[in-house]
């Protein structure tokens, strides 16, 4: 079963919903990391908070039960190993820069002399 075979069922199935004009469903946006749907039910105005929220909790409980993910938004994060960084370039630089003394900053690339 797929999203919009599941979001129609629950639609038909709530007899607050009117049956014309016809309930949409759709795809309405590929997001960064989702798919996002829409359903536009149509129901008598004064039920139409009372329907929102049971469809919401049943959309959630729905999905649960079927599996269906709600993704949320993820970053890589690369760190880089400063004191990796500096023993490379010691190494590309020559034994000129191969000095025990020299240490590398905690703010970037680059040297700085050794307290003591």
């Amino acid at each position: 079963m797929t999203v919009k075979d599941f979001l129609r069922e629950l639609l038909a199935a709530d007899t607050r919903i009117l049956v014309e004009p016809t309930p949409l469903v759709a795809v309405s946006e590929l997001g960064e990391s989702s798919v996002e749907f829409v359903i536009r039910p149509w129901v008598a105005s004064a039920e139409y908070w009372d329907v929102r929220y049971d469809l919401l909790e049943k959309i959630k409980i729905g999905f649960d039960q079927r599996g269906f993910s709600i993704p949320f938004p993820q970053r890589d994060v690369h760190v880089r190993d400063l004191a990796a960084k500096a023993n490379a370039m010691h190494t590309e630089r020559g034994p000129q820069f191969n000095d025990p003394n020299l240490e590398t900053a905690d703010t970037g690339p680059g040297l700085r002399r050794r307290a003591g």
